[in-house]
C-alpha cells in the first residue's frame, strides 16, 4: 500500500507540470529531490499534507492563470495525487505528559493545481509517532467548517457529507489536526519526534513569499522534579516554568517551511523509583460511574540499575502464511535477538506450522556457541513487513532492561471494588514508565503502598502520595492502555460485552473537546488465524480493492492515516 500511495504522489507532481505559473522564472515550481525519485516509497508524507484527487488529469491547471493548454484525454485510475502548496502560517503545540504527547498543528492550505471553474476531492495524510491515533480533524473551506466524528460501524447506515460539493480550484483550507503518541523513554530521559519535514513543492510559488512557523512545546512531569531540556531541533525559548512543568516555544518568520523534525528531548530528575496517583471522577457520559484511579511508576535516571537475568522463549510461526519477506524479517529480527542476550541469560525456540519444532529440549545458555548454533538452526529450518526486526528488537529492549518485578499494591479494606487495567500488573522497566489505571469504588486510600522484587532479588517498598492533576487530561492520557488492553481481553475471550465496553469507551474519552479515535488499525492487531492454519501465503486470496477503497486506506505498518472528504 506504501508503494502505491508513493507511486500515485509522483504521478501527481508529474501533473502539475502543466500548471502555467507565468514567463519569470523566479516562479519556476519546484523540482522533487533526486532522493525521493529513487526510492518506491520516496514520496510517503513526512509531515502533515493535503493531496488534491486528481481523476481527470484535464482539470489540472492554475485557477489564476489559465494556461489553455491541449485538452488531455483518459483518467487516471487509481487516481493522482498533487500536493497542495500551504500558505500563511503553520502552528505546532505539543502537550508532553509522562509518556504520553498530544499534538495539535494548524495550517492552511491552497488548492493551487485545479482551474477555478473545476472541482475536486482533498485528502489529508496525517504521519505520526510511535503508536500514533488521531483524536480529531477539522477542515473549514468556503466559510464552513467540518470535522471528523467517531462512529460505531455496526450502526453505520451510510455515508453523511451535507450536501458539501467537492472543493473549487483556487479554495484555501484551513485544517486543524489532532492526535495522540508515545515518547520514546529511558533512564528518565524521554524524546518526542512530530514529523515536520516539509517537500520543497509545498512551498508557495512566487517571490520570496513571507512565511512563519509557530511551535510550543509544554511539558508535565506530574512527579514535581526538574525538568531539564536535552536537545532540540528547533531553537526554543523557555517561557514558563513551574514544579515538574515547563512550556518551551519558537516563533520564526521563514522564507520555505521546515525541513527537518521537530526533535526535542527532556530529562526528570531523579535518582531512585519513584512514582505518584491521580484520583478522578468519571465523566457525566461514562457508563461506569465508579470513580477512576491512575498510577505511575518509573525507574529513575541511575545509570548503574542492575537489571534481571532473562530467560526466554521465542515462538514462531512458519507457516504458508509467512512466506517469502515476512519469514526473512522474522529469520533476521530473531538473529538480532539472540545477538543481544548476555552469556549468563538462557533462551530456546520453538516453530510451528501444523508440526512443532524445537531448537533444543531444555532451556540453552546465551554462550557465543549456543547462539551460533540457533542462528544457523533458523536458517535451516525457517523455510517457508518492514516493522518486524524493530518490533521485535523494541519488546527484546524492553524485557533486557527490567528493574522492579512482581509489583503489588496494597490497598485499602475501605475499598466495596477496585479493578486494575492490566489485571496482571507488568514488571517495571528502565526503558519507560509503568502506567496503571483502573475503576473503584469506596474511599480510596491517601497513600498507596507498592511492593516488588529488585534485580538483586531483595525486595522493594514505596509510598506513593496522591498527586493534584488538575492540568493533566487524565482520562486521556490513561485511555489507550485501557482501550488496548480490553481490546486484547475481547479478542481473546470473544466477549460482546466487553467489546460494548471499549466501544463506549473509546466514546466518552474526551481531550479539550475532542473524542479519542483510536483507528482500528492503529489499535492492537492480531494475526490472520485462519490464513496460519490453512497455510495460505500472504495476499494470496486478497481481493484487490477499487480505487477508492485503495486511497482511504494507509500503510497499516507506517501508522499513517487519511482522511477524505467532499
Amino acid at each position: 500500500m506504501a508503494e502505491e500511495f508513493s507511486k500515485a504522489v509522483e504521478e501527481g507532481i508529474k501533473l502539475s507540470k502543466r500548471i502555467y505559473f507565468g514567463n519569470d522564472r523566479a516562479v519556476t515550481p519546484p523540482k522533487p529531490p533526486t532522493t525521493m525519485v529513487k526510492s518506491n516509497t520516496g514520496f510517503l508524507p513526512t509531515s502533515p499534507m493535503v493531496y488534491a484527487v486528481i481523476y481527470d488529469p484535464s482539470i489540472v491547471d492554475n485557477p489564476d492563470i489559465p494556461s489553455y493548454q491541449p485538452h488531455v484525454h483518459g483518467r487516471c485510475d487509481p487516481p493522482a495525487l498533487i500536493p497542495l502548496q500551504m500558505i500563511n502560517v503553520v502552528e505546532c503545540k505539543v502537550d508532553c505528559y509522562l509518556d504520553s504527547a498530544f499534538v495539535e498543528v494548524v495550517g492552511s492550505w491552497r488548492l493551487h493545481c485545479v482551474s477555478g471553474s473545476k472541482s475536486c476531492d482533498c485528502v489529508v495524510a496525517v504521519p505520526m509517532g510511535s503508536q500514533g491515533s488521531i483524536l480529531g480533524v477539522e477542515v473549514s473551506v468556503h466559510r464552513k467548517s467540518y470535522s471528523t466524528q467517531l462512529v460505531d460501524m455496526e450502526y453505520k447506515t451510510g455515508g453523511k457529507d451535507g450536501g458539501k460539493e467537492n472543493i473549487d480550484g483556487g479554495s484555501n483550507l484551513s485544517i486543524k489536526l489532532n492526535w495522540s503518541q508515545k515518547l520514546i523513554c529511558g533512564n528518565d530521559v524521554f524524546s518526542l519526534n512530530v514529523p515536520f519535514n516539509f517537500p520543497d513543492f509545498v512551498n508557495p510559488v512566487g517571490k520570496r513569499m513571507s512565511k512563519k512557523e509557530k511551535i510550543q512545546i509544554n511539558v508535565n512531569a506530574a512527579t514535581g522534579s526538574e525538568v531539564t531540556c536535552k536537545t532540540s531541533s528547533h531553537p526554543m525559548k523557555e517561557v514558563k516554568r513551574n514544579a515538574g512543568s515547563k512550556s518551551f516555544s519558537n516563533e520564526t518568520d521563514v522564507l520555505s517551511w521546515s525541513k527537518f523534525d521537530i526533535n526535542f528531548s527532556y530529562a526528570v530528575s531523579s535518582s531512585q523509583i519513584n512514582g505518584g496517583f491521580f484520583l478522578e471522577s468519571a465523566s457525566v457520559d461514562d457508563i461506569d460511574q465508579r470513580e477512576m484511579f491512575c498510577m505511575y511508576l518509573s525507574s529513575g535516571n541511575r545509570q548503574s540499575t542492575k537489571v534481571f537475568r532473562k530467560d526466554i522463549v521465542f515462538v514462531i510461526d512458519i507457516s504458508g502464511s509467512m512466506r517469502g519477506k515476512l519469514m526473512e524479517d522474522m529469520k533476521n529480527a530473531l538473529s538480532a535477538a539472540l545477538s543481544k542476550l548476555d552469556p549468563g541469560d538462557s533462551f530456546s525456540i520453538i516453530a510451528f506450522n501444523g508440526e512443532i519444532y524445537r531448537f533444543s529440549t531444555s532451556m540453552e545458555m546465551a554462550s557465543q556457541d549456543a547462539v551460533d548454533r540457533a542462528i544457523e538452526w533458523i536458517n535451516i529450518n525457517f523455510i517457508a513487513g518492514d516493522l518486524v526486526e524493530p518490533q521485535m528488537r523494541k519488546m527484546f529492549d524492553k524485557a533486557s532492561s527490567l528493574v522492579l518485578a512482581n509489583i503489588t499494591i496494597d490497598l485499602s479494606d475501605d475499598l466495596e471494588e477496585f479493578e486494575v487495567y492490566p489485571s496482571h500488573i507488568p514488571d517495571l522497566s528502565s526503558d519507560g514508565p509503568l502506567t496503571l489505571s483502573g475503576k473503584y469504588k469506596g474511599r480510596f486510600p491517601e497513600v498507596l503502598k507498592v511492593k516488588g522484587i529488585l534485580a538483586d532479588f531483595s525486595n522493594f517498598e514505596i509510598n506513593l502520595e496522591l498527586q493534584n492533576a488538575k492540568d493533566m487530561p487524565v482520562e486521556s492520557v490513561f485511555a489507550r492502555e485501557q482501550i488496548e488492553y480490553l481490546t486484547a481481553q475481547a479478542w481473546l475471550t470473544s466477549s460482546k460485552e466487553i467489546e460494548q465496553k471499549v466501544s463506549k469507551k473509546k466514546k466518552v474519552a474526551d481531550v479539550e473537546g475532542e473524542r479519542l479515535l483510536l483507528l482500528p488499525k492503529l489499535g492492537i492487531g492480531f494475526g490472520n488465524l485462519t490464513a496460519t492454519v490453512e497455510n495460505i501465503p500472504p495476499g494470496a486470496e486478497e481481493p484487490l480493492p477499487d480505487s477508492a477503497e485503495m486511497m482511504l486506506q494507509l500503510p497499516q505498518l507506517l501508522f499513517r492515516n487519511m482522511l477524505f472528504w467532499r
